[in-house]
């Protein structure tokens, strides 16, 4: 019985070990491939410790008032500038002078030159490209991300790393106050290279509602993004305007059905505030 035992744990540790080299070599081609020896460096902006505190406070603050529902206790948007995310990211040791975030009207950009020392292959290499978040607040309806990288990687794939289209929408469903919720379908994405199945797009499946379903955290979420009436992208600054008490919000959703996308469901959403208008930089509801 000792002996057999004895075998097996042999057994089991050179599995292990072809398993962890071949893990090793796999890692160390991804390194080559998606990094360079390429850098940049990047303005660090400074953000005192007291200044953090101050930031994460009132972003916490904000975020327990959405999830509380108490509309009427918002006296002020949630204002996020350029400058705060920037010295935000420089209290990290690893991301300081490394990574930067550019706010322009309806778009986030970060630039990253990120130093991959610590994985295989990664010694003085870098994951150096950019990424950007856009918000069409048109009739599309749309949120874009796209992620690119300077490294080369054609013999692999050809286009960005990843990028993704989503339609958003308020739909009927509410939350325990009243309030309707955001849905964001898929419309078009790929990955390293490889476009998402169009069969996966055609199910048109709300995004959010594993969120909104969740036992744990559900509730809240349903709250929290319940409460947001408006997020504008401006310039040099992030602006989250909550749903107060007194705000009068018409919502009309007209759905379509297109024929010649094979009869997929789509949905224009149209929102007017008392408070607020829209404009090409923000996202509505």
């Amino acid at each position: 019985l000792c002996k057999c035992a004895a075998i097996t744990f042999l057994v089991m540790m050179v599995l292990t070990l072809i398993a962890s080299g071949f893990t090793y070599f796999w890692m160390k081609d991804v390194v080559e491939h998606l990094t360079t020896t390429d850098s940049k460096d990047f303005p660090v902006v400074s953000m005192t410790d007291v200044e953090l505190d101050v930031l994460k406070d009132r972003i916490k603050l904000f975020v327990d008032e959405l999830r509380s529902g108490n509309r009427h206790t918002f006296k002020d948007d949630l204002v996020i500038t350029q400058e705060e995310i920037n010295g935000l990211l420089g209290h990290s040791d690893y991301l300081r002078g490394h990574i930067q975030v550019t706010l322009t009207p309806g778009k986030i950009l970060e630039e990253f030159s990120l130093p991959t020392d610590m994985l295989p292959g990664g010694k003085h290499r870098f994951f150096y490209g950019t990424e950007y978040l856009q918000i069409k607040d048109d009739e599309t309806n749309t949120v874009e991300s796209r992620l690119e990288t300077v490294g080369d990687h054609e013999d692999w794939f050809h286009g960005p790393l990843f990028f993704i289209q989503l339609q958003y929408l308020v739909s009927d469903e509410r939350n325990k106050y009243d309030e309707k919720l955001l849905e964001l379908y898929l419309q078009h994405g790929s990955f390293f290279g490889n476009e998402i199945p169009q069969e996966v797009i055609d199910q048109h499946q709300n995004m959010l509602l594993d969120l909104y379903n969740d036992p744990e955290i559900g509730e809240d979420v349903r709250a929290i993004i319940g409460g947001i009436d408006h997020v504008s992208i401006e310039q040099g600054r992030i602006v989250i305007k909550p749903i107060h008490d007194e705000d009068e919000v018409h919502i009309e959703v007209e759905m379509e059905r297109e024929e010649d996308t094979g009869g997929s469901m789509f949905a224009k959403t149209y929102l007017r505030s008392s408070s607020s208008s829209g404009s090409s930089s923000s996202s509505s509801r």
